[in-house]
């Protein structure tokens, strides 16, 4: 394949790209448009990953994924050492 080509092929290959990624973007965009945003009270915090919230009359408890926190019966003294 000649250079000149080459170069028109990775432009073109970029160009489509673009386009995917922004197509992808509008309709995650466009797709959300009917969420709507909420405000929480926070009633009381249970340990370091879990707090109970409140949304008017309504109260959950609310737990935070990925939250490497002991909870109130697992004190920091029982964790393994970390280096």
């Amino acid at each position: 394949m000649k250079r000149n080509q080459s170069n028109h092929l990775v432009k073109a290959l970029f160009l489509i790209i673009i386009v995917l990624g922004f197509t992808a973007y509008t309709h995650l965009r466009e797709a959300n448009a009917g969420w709507k945003q909420h405000e929480y009270k926070v009633i009381k915090v249970v340990d370091g990953d879990t707090a109970i919230v409140a949304d008017g009359n309504i109260k959950f408890k609310v737990r935070f994924a990925s939250m490497d926190i002991p909870n109130a019966d697992n004190p920091l003294q029982n964790l393994p050492p970390t280096i």
